[in-house]
Formats: C-alpha cells, sequence, structure tokens
C-alpha cells in the first residue's frame, strides 16, 4: 500500500494517557456510528508506532466483535485493499446495530501503537469515538481515545489519528507581525506531553531551513504563512498540527486552500501518486494546505473516476493555472458539513459558453441545497449563483469580463449573501437562508448528475473556502493571495 499518498484527514483530541506500553494485542473499540442505525464499516486500518512510521499490520491474525454478510471478515481491513465492493471491508452483523463493536490485531511481537490510519466506507457507517486499547494480560485498557469529526469522513479518503491528538491541549497559533520584510511571527501551542519541532510554510511548502518556533519573513509578497508543530516522544513522531495565518496582515485563517499555480501541491492518480510536471498533466489530487492538523493532511480534492474527467495543469506565458474543459472535468471536494456559514475567494478565467446551458458552470458547484444550475455566463449577460444557499441568486450582468483572468468572493451568512468581482460588490441581499452539502465539488454544479451537469469551461489559480465570513483585513489579504495567480 502506498504510504502517506492517500488523502489524509486528523481529527479529536482529547482523552486520557497513560506510560506508553507495549503488547501484542491491540484493538480499536467503537462504541457508536455516527448514525446508530448503522453497523460500523471500515474499508482498512493501519497502525503505527510513530505518525510517520509504516503499517505494523503484518503477519499477525485479525480478529472482530461480529462479522457481517457478504463474505466479509476481519483480516480485509487490513489486507491492504481498499476495493469499491462490501467484500473488501470489514463489518459487523446487523444485530450489532447501534452497539459497540471491536476490531483487533494480535502482532507477533510487542509493539506500541502510537498512530493509526482509517479508510472509511462511508460517513453513516464510521464510529463517532475511538478508543485505542491494548490487552495487559488480564484486562483491556484504554490507551489513547479519539473523536472524529464528521465533516472529514469521506469514502475513500483516509483519516489519520494519533496519541498527539490526545495531548494538544492548545492548538498551535502564530502571533506577532508577519507583513513585511524582517517582521518576525511566533508559533504557540499546549500540550500536556511531547517535545516539539517545529517546520514553516509558505503557500503549502516547506521553507527550508526554517524550523525553529519564529520565522522572519524575507519578502512581502502575500501568503498562506503555517507553522506545523510536531510532538515527539521517547524518539517517535506522535502526531502534529498547524497554525495558518493570511499574510500580509490578515490574521488566523480556518478553512480550506488549494493552489493551483503549485505543481508540488498536486498529483496525477487520485491516491497523491504520479507527480504533475509539466504543462498538460492531469490533475487527479490537489493537496488542502488550509487544515490546522498535519503536514500531509487535509480536506484534498480528488477525481476517482479512472478515465478522463481530469482538469489539466497548464504554464501558460508565465500563468500557472488548471484547466477545467466543460465537458466532464470536475474535482470532488470533500463535505461543507460542518460549515455554519461559508465564504469562498478565488482567481479564475471562463473560456467558452458550453451549447444551450448558459455558461461554463461555478468554480464550486452543489455547495448548497439549490437544484438549479449555477453559472457564470459571460455571454447572455447574467450571473446565476447559489453559494451555501437555499435558493440561487440571478445576479445580472457583471461589469467586468469574466472571460479575462479576475479574481471573485462569494459569501453566505444567515440574512447576507453576495458575489463580489475584483474587489467590487456585485450583488448583495439581506434575504437568505444559509445552506452546505455533503457532495459539494469544483468545476461542476452537482457531482450526481453525471453529464447532465452544469461543467466549468475555464482556469481556476487559486481558492480560499473560509468556515466564516471574512472581514476587514482577512478579506484584503484573501484577495491579495489569489490575485497572485494571474498578476
Amino acid at each position: 500500500m502506498l504510504r502517506n499518498m492517500w488523502p489524509l484527514s486528523y481529527a479529536g483530541r482529547r482523552g486520557s494517557v497513560s506510560n506508553d506500553p507495549a503488547s501484542t494485542q491491540w484493538r480499536l473499540y467503537m462504541p457508536d456510528t455516527f448514525n446508530s442505525t448503522f453497523t460500523t464499516v471500515l474499508r482498512e486500518v493501519e497502525m503505527m508506532s510513530s505518525s510517520d512510521g509504516t503499517d505494523l499490520c503484518n503477519g499477525g491474525t485479525a480478529s472482530a466483535s461480529s462479522n457481517g454478510s457478504g463474505g466479509t471478515t476481519p483480516d480485509k481491513a487490513f489486507n491492504n485493499v481498499i476495493g469499491t465492493a462490501d467484500a473488501d471491508a470489514w463489518s459487523t452483523n446487523t444485530g450489532t446495530t447501534g452497539s459497540a463493536a471491536w476490531l483487533q490485531y494480535t502482532f507477533p511481537s510487542t509493539v506500541t501503537i502510537r498512530a493509526i490510519r482509517l479508510a472509511p466506507y462511508s460517513y453513516d457507517t464510521f464510529p463517532n469515538e475511538i478508543q485505542v486499547q491494548y490487552y495487559n494480560g488480564s484486562t483491556w485498557v484504554t490507551w489513547w481515545t479519539v473523536f472524529p469529526a464528521s465533516e472529514d469522513v469521506h469514502t475513500y479518503q483516509w483519516l489519520a489519528f494519533s496519541l498527539a491528538d490526545t495531548l494538544f491541549t492548545s492548538l498551535p497559533s502564530i502571533s506577532g507581525s508577519y507583513a513585511t520584510t524582517g517582521d518576525t511571527a511566533t508559533v504557540s501551542y499546549a500540550a500536556s506531553s511531547g517535545t516539539p519541532t517545529y517546520q514553516w510554510y509558505r503557500d503549502g511548502v516547506a521553507i527550508s531551513g526554517e524550523t525553529g518556533s519564529s520565522y522572519t519573513r524575507t519578502d512581502s509578497d502575500s501568503i498562506l504563512l503555517a507553522c506545523e508543530v510536531t510532538l515527539n516522544r521517547d524518539g517517535f513522531q506522535i502526531g502534529s498540527a498547524k497554525a495558518i495565518v493570511i499574510a500580509p496582515n490578515g490574521g488566523a485563517f480556518v478553512g480550506r486552500a488549494y493552489d493551483f499555480t503549485q505543481v508540488a501541491l498536486m498529483a496525477q492518480a487520485s491516491d497523491g501518486s504520479t507527480a504533475v510536471a509539466a504543462d498538460g498533466d492531469p490533475v487527479g489530487w490537489v493537496r488542502d494546505i488550509g487544515s490546522r492538523r498535519g503536514g500531509t493532511e487535509g480536506r484534498n480534492l480528488a477525481q476517482y473516476v479512472s478515465t478522463g474527467r481530469r482538469p489539466l495543469y497548464r504554464n501558460t506565458a508565465g500563468i500557472k493555472s488548471i484547466e477545467f474543459d466543460g465537458a466532464d472535468d470536475y474535482l470532488a471536494l470533500p463535505s461543507l458539513r460542518a460549515y455554519t456559514q461559508g465564504h469562498i475567494v478565488f482567481s479564475m478565467k471562463l473560456d467558452n459558453d458550453p451549447p444551450t446551458t448558459g455558461s461554463g458552470g461555478p468554480p464550486i458547484g452543489q455547495s448548497g441545497s439549490d437544484t438549479q444550475s449555477d453559472h457564470h455566463p459571460f455571454t447572455d449577460g447574467v450571473v446565476y449563483q447559489g453559494f451555501m444557499s437555499t435558493a440561487r441568486k440571478t445576479t445580472g450582468n457583471p461589469t467586468p469580463s469574466l472571460a479575462s483572468w479576475h479574481y471573485e468572493d462569494i459569501w453566505s451568512v444567515a440574512s447576507d449573501w453576495g458575489i463580489a468581482i475584483n474587489g467590487t460588490n456585485h450583488y448583495t441581499t439581506a434575504t437568505n437562508t444559509f445552506a452546505k452539502s455533503d457532495v459539494p465539488m469544483v468545476g461542476s454544479h452537482q457531482r450526481n448528475r453525471g453529464d447532465a451537469g452544469i461543467y466549468l469551461d475555464g482556469r481556476l489559480g487559486r481558492m480560499l473556502l473560509s468556515e466564516s465570513k471574512l472581514t476587514g483585513n482577512a478579506l484584503s489579504s484573501a484577495r491579495a493571495w489569489v490575485q497572485k495567480s494571474y498578476s
């Protein structure tokens, strides 16, 4: 199995911790699922001695509290196969619906489990609490416990949890000044145990040599500045978390960020493998650089269809972006389930209107509950947009040409919805009911429509998706960051 290649998401961060134990018998004890009327189902499980370690589940024996029908057995969770068939997963039987379940692995020799990685079957069948337990010779003991965030559970996307999730009592944050050359930013955090190491990031890429608790800016560019704090214990990396700010002066950023100008953040395959390197390479995976958890995790974009449907990386006259064909290209965006409001800021250009449907589609579709087709026409004179709303907004004819590179931002809050183009409000309304979707996507209006959907015919440069409405310095900094992709 590929290590650290599948999209990951870290979640959960409380529980009790004792001295590091060693045992041959370890199990995941799961009191219930997110949907108590469903059985527990897992496609694959890995157990590691450290957060960056290899899977230790080899050469041992798997067992479980019960097994469902259709050929499912506990070894299916440890066979290094993440398949689409039910028989490729482990599940409990229907008699344990809404009840506790456990999945055990007996190792050939003693080990210490400080991190796990799980491939969900679905949101409904995923545990809402996971206790990592070991057998001490007479009884099962819970060593650490995590509580997954429901919005992070997506079919085929790995979730990673570690001992560090229980140790961070205050997630990392960045203070100080970070607007211009010579300014120094400092990271701080609180944890009940562990020795920290640090790595600073610029737009999602590690800054060489910047491994201290502070960082002095060497330029005045608009950037996403981050510092990852990794906790180490007894010589092992046990997990990490990040602080992120929008420079020059935007403050903390909570949400998702995608930079389509950087090949280092993209891959051709949906499992994060096969590097994007040259103009025209397909893009099947884009790493989220906006998450506060871990260095390789995130709510990543991915395209799971094995052939076609992938946008292309473009480097045209020095402008780097990804290009959607208007026919079937799209990238799946993980659920917006947790959002209570939202603000998207992005740079883009539209190339063509598909025949009869009005336009090349929105940068992000099916983000709310409206069933009509959102689109961004630039020849029929009207923009239709339903970003995180129950109703599609008919916003009229924009003055700027959307066929040229520009930036937009759209926000949705209760009784507050609007769209701005190049920093100027194009449409606002105080009549709005906030809505969110479990199946949003980038490059098409609606995933479930298949080829009947409205697809983007154009290019995207950068995109920020904030969990709250951006205002003041945060908004101006976000706008400055996305503009860099085409200026």
